[in-house]
């Protein structure tokens, strides 16, 4: 990403005459032969941001004429010369006088509904309190936009809008190829779903398996945000791909991971936690319990027994939003209890600072490890027989 910005803030040709009000943000993208780059620079009272920057670092600048100095009188670091139309921002390589890139002003209420090209496809996101962070290159990877059109599932990836059914895994794994070198480095592949909440879990299982056998293993869940530039999510692994979907999917052509030798109760010896999640209905251990008290719940269970596993089937008639508001009061019991352990032992925020490798956050994790499984009908089952074992 270093180089994006360096171009970005480098001297590029000039093509305004008059100073027009430039103050607020501005969305696009980099577009190379082998990559699609988001941007989102932001103006405002003489400072500026790059949040797809390396450090979404802010910079102070002056306009000058027709000309932005970056940085003050005595560090002086680039100019940033462009052209303003209306609500069109465009820059120019300096040695051709070709567009570089054009940017434009804020639309949507939200960056990643600015950045949705295909402007068709339309979408409410859920409600839930996840983590909050400024968006950027870490948590903006790979968006997918999943929501209807004309009563026709439909997804949106990597600038491919088409109808989603049980092959839409091939068109996955194509349209990824290009991006993949930067993720491999990072040995996980991640995605961002942006989902419509009012779908059926029916949908988003489908789209989750269709992730899985296109080998993404990790996700961020999108929820509704308070501001343009900030996002707020959940982030988990998707769970390994079913023995029957192996031997059915996989090929010389398309090469799977196997599938976990065995199922999780083998070898998971902590209390176990069996619930059943239908819209706003959620039995645990075949007793409802209301979800709002389900929070604390799980805190009374954390403390004196750390090795906890969860596993949890959702009605297929349930909606996004319930999965993520079951979710949400389950990841945010976790994230509270490790909160409270490192204020109280070391005075640090896990939320502040959950996504870094610092030993307390791993210590954290350790304490208190999270161990969260959505399984099917069958596992289910298997789960109420070994409990009553």
């Amino acid at each position: 990403m270093k180089k994006f910005t360096f171009i970005l803030l480098s001297i590029l040709t000039i093509g305004c005459a008059n100073e027009v009000d430039i103050d607020g943000y501005w969305q696009g993208h980099f577009t190379f032969p082998k990559e699609r780059v988001p941007a989102l620079i932001k103006f405002e009272n003489g400072k500026f941001i790059d949040f797809f920057g390396v450090y979404n670092d802010t910079v102070e600048y002056k306009r000058n004429d027709d000309k932005i100095l970056f940085g003050n009188a005595t560090t002086r670091s680039g100019v940033f010369k462009i052209k303003v139309n209306k609500n069109e921002l465009t820059t120019f390589k300096n040695e051709t006088d070709s567009i570089f890139v054009s940017l434009k002003k804020k639309q949507a209420e939200r960056f990643i509904f600015d950045y949705l090209n295909d402007k068709n496809l339309k979408l409410e996101l859920p409600d839930g309190h996840g983590i909050k962070r400024n968006i950027g290159p870490k948590y903006f990877r790979n968006p997918l936009y999943l929501s209807y059109i004309d009563s026709n599932l439909v997804a949106n990836f990597l600038d491919t809008t088409v109808h989603v059914n049980s092959k839409y895994h091939i068109l996955l794994r194509k349209l990824s190829d290009y991006s993949n070198h930067y993720e491999n480095s990072l040995h996980i592949n991640k995605v961002t779903l942006i989902i419509d909440k009012n779908l059926k879990m029916s949908d988003v299982n489908l789209i989750s398996n269709q992730l899985r056998l296109a080998g993404y293993l990790k996700v961020y869940y999108y929820l509704k945000s308070d501001s343009y530039e900030k996002i707020n999510f959940l982030s988990t692994k998707l769970r390994p791909i079913s023995e029957i979907d192996y031997h059915k999917y996989n090929s010389e052509e398309n090469q799977l991971s196997p599938p976990p030798p065995s199922f999780l109760l083998d070898y998971f010896k902590g209390e176990i936690l069996r619930l059943y999640i239908d819209k706003n209905k959620v039995t645990l251990n075949d007793t409802i319990i209301n979800i709002n008290k389900l929070n604390e719940f799980m805190k009374l269970k954390l403390l004196p027994n750390k090795e906890l596993g969860v596993f949890y089937q959702i009605s297929e008639s349930s909606t996004y939003q319930d999965f993520i508001r079951f979710n949400d009061v389950i990841y945010n019991a976790y994230y509270d209890i490790r909160n409270v352990y490192l204020l109280q032992k070391y005075n640090i925020s896990y939320r502040d600072n959950f996504d870094y490798d610092k030993d307390e956050i791993i210590e954290s994790k350790k304490t208190f490890p999270m161990f969260l499984k959505q399984i099917d009908s069958i596992e289910y089952e298997k789960v109420k027989k070994f409990q009553k074992l």
